[in-house]
């Protein structure tokens, strides 16, 4: 009987072996396929999109397979030229400029770019920036801007646009105000300070936006309420990436502001391979502890807030596995995924 016992209990520990050994075997062959490193565009060092982009790096190091390399870059070409190229696998940009190269436009509108197949690995931080004002002015409300001087920002057709859809809110356009041609975004904001201009966007946590509010001038957000739905159906009409959000309080605001909202988000072409996505996005989820205190924007990469506020343009299918796995996929993302997959299909035709 002990014999028997014995050599069952042998049996056993060898089956158990071999199955640890094969799913082992199969681990490791998975890993092989993966790259040794990967590459993510982003915005200059300095600048919270290359913070944003370091601390996504850290959790995507440790918990995955793959090593994650930050690769800096000035313009919205130069940061996805890599990806377009087959030089890097993915882009840290906002759902603004991703709308912009998938649709061919502005700096993308060029013959040798076009419209491009940007897929949506995972949506990440919300930015609420808005147009402001100094306080002690008789501007109240976007209406109350007609005839006003805004700012003429060269190089930089993104936040233009933003300020154009901005403007569509209360049904104005460029051609109801008066543009001051400024050389930059940081101009703009200085622009403002000085009393050359009458409004300008901006972000409360904005160093140029913290001294116009704690000056003698005060500062004042003009506010979209999201109850407003004909502005907005004009705001999105120009920006699809634009959507309600609301400012809490904070040190510079007197109260809550309700302005817009646009996503820091990650970004490949479909060129990246299933794998290597799914095993980004579930590094990130896993790796939320790693990051999350690295940057206040970073708090906002949890696997629920993956797939909302999307850019209009379809998610990767290796992310789209990952959702599905961890329960966050449903039919009304089906749908949009068809619905954005048919309308990029027409546009690159």
């Amino acid at each position: 009987m002990k014999k028997k016992l014995l050599s069952m209990g042998i049996t056993v520990m060898v089956l158990f072996s071999v199955s640890f050994c094969a799913m082992n075997a199969v681990g490791t062959a998975e890993a092989a396929k993966l790259p040794k490193v990967i590459t993510c565009t982003s915005y200059g060092v300095g600048v919270a999109g290359h913070t944003v982009a370091s601390g996504l790096g850290e959790a995507v190091s440790r918990v995955s397979p793959m090593q994650w390399r930050v690769e800096p870059y000035g313009t919205g070409i130069e940061r996805l030229a890599p990806l377009k190229y087959k030089e890097t696998e993915f882009t840290l940009i906002t759902s603004v400029t991703a709308l912009l190269a998938s649709r061919g436009l502005d700096e993308f509108g060029a013959s040798d770019w076009g419209p491009q197949p940007l897929r949506i690995v995972c949506m990440g931080s919300i930015v609420k920036p808005g147009l402001y004002v100094r306080k002690d002015s008789n501007i109240h409300t976007i209406a109350d801007l007609k005839g006003k001087r805004l700012p003429d920002i060269k190089g930089n057709p993104t936040v233009m646009r933003e300020i154009e859809a901005i403007l569509a809110f209360s049904n104005l356009s460029w051609t109801d105000v008066k543009k001051v041609p400024v050389a930059g975004f940081g101009a703009a904001m200085q622009a403002m300070l000085d009393g050359d201009i009458d409004t300008t966007l901006g972000s409360i946590f904005s160093p140029k936006v913290k001294e116009l509010a704690s000056g003698p001038h005060g500062c004042r957000f003009l506010e979209m309420p999201a109850t407003s739905k004909e502005g907005w159906s004009r705001v999105q009409g120009k920006l699809p990436a634009m959507f309600p959000a609301t400012q809490a309080k904070v040190p510079g605001l007197d109260r809550a502001v309700e302005l817009f909202g646009i996503t820091y988000s990650l970004y490949a072409y479909p060129w990246v391979k299933n794998d290597i996505v799914y095993e980004v996005v579930k590094a990130i989820n896993q790796g939320y502890d790693i990051f999350k205190g690295v940057h206040p924007w970073l708090r906002q990469w949890k696997i629920q807030n993956m797939t909302k506020n999307c850019s209009a343009m379809p998610f990767h299918p290796g992310a789209v596995r990952y959702f599905k796995e961890a329960g966050v996929w449903n039919t009304k993302l089906d749908a949009y995924q068809q619905k954005e997959l048919s309308e990029e299909k027409a546009r690159l035709k």
